[in-house]
């Protein structure tokens, strides 16, 4: 059966603001994630700006320009500290003052939404404040529960070279595993290329009984096999004992003694080592 592409939303879930710390690098750098609350729903809005060009008293053509996001969020609830971090209110003896003083920080704000198949599309945009807009209350009416939600209202704007929002699929193609595990943790560059860390370097050989003049060539293997950087370097302990080519892993055998031969990651600086025997030709 093929497989089915189009699927509904049918959940959100962890709404997270992750505090803007540093913008002055190629991408923003943010702080430790604060869960909002449980979310009842999300809603965005994207604005444009439309120019007309005009010719012959007809639109010839136009441009469409972003002009901002509004996300509306509905939570079961919050607490006092959560309100104070978003909204930049004074935390005082356990609440939180607000006042017409009070400067939002900018933030990243990251959410999921769970679609029928099961999989989640997971959603960040980098930029933008929040305000608590509304937080109606109803009273309890004999035995009858009305459930009220706290409205949050923030507003997102492009980060330049960027971008203002993200979006992917845990089961589109081609989807970075890593980036969706570390979601609510961490912001990651969608647009930097995957990369796989080196784990370890071995040596096909762990000693070599060699003697002066005579040569010998090392190894190594690099894991896991698809690791994204796989450059190395070889250097002797004691060149007076034993020389060997930084990258052929060539050996030399110079003169009387025991070394070490090492061979060195250039992605984590992992090493292996061969021990070197060299004894004087009969």
């Amino acid at each position: 059966m093929a497989k089915k592409k189009n699927v509904s939303v049918i959940s959100v879930e962890k709404p997270t603001w992750l505090p803007l710390t540093d913008e002055t690098g190629a991408f923003p750098v943010y702080g430790t994630p604060i869960t909002i609350g449980t979310a009842v729903s999300i809603k965005t809005d994207v604005t444009t700006e439309t120019t007309p060009d005009y010719g012959d008293s007809v639109v010839q053509d136009q441009y469409v320009a972003f002009d901002g996001a509004e996300v509306t969020l509905e939570t079961n609830g919050y607490q006092n500290e959560v309100l104070a971090e978003i909204t930049g209110g004074k935390k005082l003896k356990g609440g939180v003052l607000r006042s017409a003083d009070d400067i939002a920080s900018d933030g990243a704000f990251a959410y999921r939404r769970r679609k029928s198949n099961g999989k989640y599309r997971y959603t960040i945009f980098y930029k933008g404040k929040f305000a608590l807009t509304s937080d109606e209350t109803s009273t309890l009416e004999g035995s009858s529960v009305s459930y009220t939600h706290p409205e949050w209202t923030g507003s997102f704007v492009d980060v330049p070279g960027l971008g203002y929002m993200y979006s992917v699929d845990e089961d589109d193609e081609g989807v970075d595993l890593e980036m969706i595990k570390n979601w609510f943790t961490e912001v990651m560059d969608p647009r930097k290329e995957n990369t796989t860390a080196v784990t370890g370097v071995t040596l096909d050989q762990t000693e070599l009984n060699l003697k002066v003049g005579q040569t010998a060539t090392l190894t190594p293997t690099i894991t896991p096999d698809n690791a994204s950087n796989k450059k190395y370097q070889f250097r002797s302990e004691s060149e007076a004992i034993g020389t060997v080519t930084p990258i052929q892993g060539k050996v030399t055998a110079v003169g009387e003694g025991t070394t070490e031969i090492v061979v060195t990651t250039e992605d984590g600086n992992f090493t292996a080592k061969c021990t070197l025997n060299v004894t004087t030709a009969d």
